[in-house]
């Protein structure tokens, strides 16, 4: 083989390992088959990218669990302050728990909806 070659197939080799770790890295995960997520629904974007609503007022901690950056402590203050006050009347109110940040909040608004009752996303 020319150099030429081999460089173009190391090239392709970095190119395949790349997009590989790219996709795995935001491909949410998968519930174990023992977990139930009535409360999240499979969407796909503009792009056909699988993407997921959860209800955050039907929401128990494995589907707040799947919001990115989720921790179980914060799942848990979730839940919480949602059996505090009530009902959520605005996606924006999870950053109302403690724990959850600004910047958290603007995460996960685009996986957040009310539910059939209330107001969707701002996605």
């Amino acid at each position: 083989m020319r150099r030429t070659e081999i460089i173009l197939w190391i090239a392709a080799a970095i190119l395949a390992i790349t997009v590989t770790v790219v996709c795995l890295r935001t491909t949410p995960s998968r519930p174990a088959a023992n977990e139930t997520y009535e409360a999240a629904t499979l969407t796909t974007d503009e792009y056909g990218v699988v993407a997921f609503q959860i209800d955050l007022n039907a929401a128990g901690q494995p589907e707040l669990m799947r919001l990115p950056g989720m921790t179980l402590k914060i799942a848990q203050n979730v839940l919480a302050y949602r059996d505090y006050y009530g009902r959520f009347t605005d996606v924006r109110e999870i950053g109302n728990a403690e724990g959850v940040t600004e910047e958290l909040c603007d995460r996960w608004v685009p996986y957040l909806t009310l539910g059939e009752n209330g107001a969707e996303s701002s996605r």
